[in-house]
């Protein structure tokens, strides 16, 4: 059951990352536009919770393809998710980022705020999950490659993304 559950967490983020890297030449990508609310969410079976996402930060230092970038932003959603079910918390913000519909959204930087960001993002126990490459392709081994973030409230995610640009 566990191996089911990784395969899909494995497809749901190969499908994001090809759509984050199809969309990566996209007018909306240059224009810097952000999306900032943090608005909540009223089920009919309780109060309102607040609106969740995921992030996932791309190191822009880096010349990957868009099929690697697909790769490694699949590697750190799933890192996201399985380092969420570690802990009642994260169950928590993950069921609820779930019913929610599994936002994620596309960033970028360069190697150094990616890094910077991790150490913080972890200070303020928000969860992250820095992929490092293998180096069978693209990239050398050891390389940041993608940053995952959350899931998270928007409103937590925000104080330290906010001011990236989309991919």
């Amino acid at each position: 059951m566990k191996l089911l559950h990784s395969a899909l967490y494995f497809l749901a983020g190969l499908a994001s990352g090809i759509a984050i890297a199809l969309t990566g030449s996209s007018s909306s990508s240059s224009s810097g536009e952000r999306r900032t609310s943090s608005t909540s969410t009223t089920s009919a079976a309780g109060p309102a919770e607040p609106e969740m996402k995921m992030v996932l930060i791309v190191n822009s230092s880096l010349k990957m393809g868009k099929g690697k970038i697909v790769a490694q932003g699949a590697h750190a959603a799933c890192g996201c998710v399985e380092n969420a079910e570690k802990s009642a918390a994260g169950r928590r913000r993950l069921g609820a980022w779930r019913r929610q519909g599994q936002k994620k959204i596309a960033l970028s930087t360069t190697q150094d705020d990616l890094l910077r960001l991790e150490r913080s993002l972890r200070s303020a126990g928000i969860n992250c999950c820095l992929i490092a490459d293998a180096g069978k392709t693209q990239i050398a081994a050891g390389s940041r490659t993608v940053l995952g973030v959350g899931p998270d409230t928007e409103a937590r995610i925000n104080q330290f993304t906010s001011s990236l640009r989309l991919l």
